[in-house]
């Protein structure tokens, strides 16, 4: 096993720092067992928050001359055993098949195949609100990380942002008061 990168140890640091709570790192392989992905994973009283880590090394902007590095967040109210492994999923169509995100993309059916009952089973990428300061740009030693948040949205709140855009989708939040970190939500619009 190689040593990882500086930026990789400063953002783990830097996630240890702002997620409070007991904070361990994963290892995660793809099928084949040639990719892996490593996810960060912090627990607390309120619930469960994750981020990848290595996600910055693959440019995640459509303009080659001006590269864009992020990492992807998870957090869930309450326990989410399924969490790191979701998240992996995720990171795996970003690192192996080139998917992009960025605020507003919609990753479908991404957890389906660890919670098939939920009726969340779409991911919308925006940036991270939970935190005031700290989590929106990440300076690292050499690069600087814009995380993003995957939230899980319904059919509905997909439907929405497809229909109208993600403005129409979070006015419908902040009118309702949706508690997005809730993955079992039923999300009608």
């Amino acid at each position: 096993m190689s040593k990882p990168p500086q930026d990789w140890k400063d953002w783990a640091f830097h996630f240890r720092k702002m997620v409070p709570g007991n904070v361990e790192v994963t290892r995660h392989h793809d099928e084949s067992d040639t990719n892996h992905l490593d996810i960060l994973t912090g627990v607390n009283n309120e619930g469960v928050v994750a981020a990848t880590i290595g996600i910055m090394d693959f440019d995640q902007s459509r303009n080659p001359d001006q590269p864009i590095n992020a990492e992807i967040l998870m957090d869930v109210r309450g326990e989410s055993l399924f969490i790191s492994n979701i998240l992996a999923t995720i990171g795996f169509y970003v690192i192996k098949n080139g998917w992009k995100i960025a605020p507003g993309v919609i990753f479908e059916e991404m957890l389906g195949i660890y919670l098939p009952q939920s009726p969340t089973q779409h991911v919308i990428f925006l940036p991270p609100f939970q935190w005031k300061i700290g989590m929106t740009k990440v300076e690292l030693s050499s690069k600087i990380v814009y995380p993003l948040l995957a939230i899980p949205i319904t059919n509905a709140e997909r439907d929405l942002v497809y229909q109208q855009g993600v403005q129409a989708l979070e006015e419908h939040w902040t009118t309702t008061n949706c508690d997005v970190l809730n993955w079992n939500r039923k999300g009608k619009t």
